[in-house]
């Protein structure tokens, strides 16, 4: 067996490393919103259309549809009435879907959309949906990078890995990343969050002398998470364990050579129809059978 990082050194406790070690948690994205009813405005001044108490603390995907008719019509994302993302427009005349994935939203905050149109236009918009946008991804530095087209959260002395082992024995192989200091409002989140069986990968990358980094990260485990301990106390404690795909191999097939499994998979295929009536039938090869 060979360990790949000893958990001293893939701690996410020290930002001064020469190498920074990049975790991602694939959690199932959830729905907390949607509104397809369609509202309008002739107003050149940004009229209040869709409103969200947000329930989940998280980053959000938000999309609605836009549609401006005569010219151009406007929308704008705002949190407790401060504007957030981008300006959306279209001029089209036809509904065009916008797309924005915004950070920082807090249990209790206000998710708003807002239109406007142009002079002598008209501005639509219809199916807002607010999802709470499941990724996670940490690293081992005290402040965050940007990598991959991500934001990646700098988790500094606040978490941990386990050592990451492989070996020559077909076996499975695991993880164990460990976050603390987790403020009460997110700990009831996990309770609630779809983790088991969701993607884990964790990379490694080497830095420059001014902590950049130097070359494309390169993948050192990837698995899949399994279980998600809480510890409470002065500081609540979460724990990921993640397991590789050898998993598999340890576990017992839940599939069975009967009808009803097969037709539950292929429901014309008639091939085990007649395995039930089979079972400790005596078959009388080469000589004459009396009923």
């Amino acid at each position: 067996m060979r360990t790949i990082l000893t958990a001293p050194e893939a701690a996410l406790q020290n930002s001064n490393v020469p190498y920074l070690v990049m975790v991602e948690l694939d959690f199932d994205n959830e729905t907390l919103e949607t509104d397809a009813v369609e509202r309008n405005t002739v107003s050149g001044a940004y009229v209040l259309k869709k409103s969200f108490t947000v329930t989940r603390s998280g980053p959000l995907i938000i999309s609605f549809d836009l549609k401006g008719v005569g010219g151009s019509g406007y929308g704008q994302i705002k949190k407790n009435g401060v504007n957030v993302g981008v300006e959306e427009s279209d001029s089209t005349g036809a509904y065009v879907t916008k797309i924005q994935t915004i950070a920082g939203w807090n249990v209790g905050d206000i998710c708003e959309l807002w239109i406007k149109a142009a002079t002598s236009a008209t501005a639509s918009e219809k199916n807002w949906s607010v999802i709470l946008y499941g990724t996670v991804r940490l690293t081992n530095a005290g402040y965050d990078f940007d990598w991959n087209g991500h934001t990646w959260t700098g988790a500094g002395n606040l978490g941990g890995i386990s050592a990451i082992e492989e070996g020559t024995d077909l076996q499975m192989y695991g993880v164990t990343l460990t976050l603390s200091g987790i403020q009460s409002q997110y700990i009831a989140e996990c309770f609630g969050t779809t983790y088991s069986g969701r993607p884990a990968t964790i990379w490694l990358a080497p830095l420059d002398a001014n902590y950049q980094i130097l070359a494309d990260p390169i993948i050192v485990f990837k698995g899949k998470m399994d279980t998600m301990p809480i510890k409470l106390g002065k500081e609540a404690a979460i724990q990921v364990t993640v397991e590789s795909d050898l998993v598999q191999w340890e576990r017992g097939k839940s599939r069975v050579f009967g009808n009803a499994d097969q037709q539950s998979e292929y429901p014309t295929d008639k091939g085990f129809e007649f395995v039930a009536q089979m079972v400790e039938q005596e078959i009388y090869w080469g000589r004459p059978y009396n009923t």
